[in-house]
């Protein structure tokens, strides 16, 4: 789990906080059994892009987690890879703007055949 906090934050620093919590949200809406990792990853992408942020946001959008931290399935653009039941996941969206900050927000999520359970 991760989560961006900033004390006084800026204009700026807010909202890249908010843009990667509705990135989020809209990629964990996506996330069920037998859909493509990289549609999680362009759901998020989406939002990001959208708002101009694309170039700072340079790793996939999550992964999967068993016997280590980071193990496959990649949540990324050019993932083959396709979601299945009991599989456990992070869906971590991230923004980094140079003399501005950077934003996480991660969870951990169990993929079910409709939805998935945080």
């Amino acid at each position: 789990m991760t989560r961006t906090f900033a004390l006084s934050p800026t204009k700026k620093q807010l909202t890249l906080i908010g843009l990667v919590r509705r990135a989020q949200k809209a990629a964990i809406g996506h996330v069920r059994n037998g859909i493509k990792t990289c549609d999680v990853d362009k759901t998020a992408r989406k939002i990001i892009s959208h708002a101009g942020y694309a170039k700072f946001s340079p790793h996939g959008t999550g992964h999967g987690v068993g016997m280590e931290i980071h193990e496959l399935p990649s949540l990324a653009p050019d993932s083959k890879d396709i979601l299945r039941e009991r599989m456990i996941i992070t869906v971590e969206p991230g923004i980094y703007v140079p003399q501005v900050g950077g934003a996480r927000w991660e969870d951990m999520m169990l993929v079910t055949k409709r939805e998935c359970k945080l």
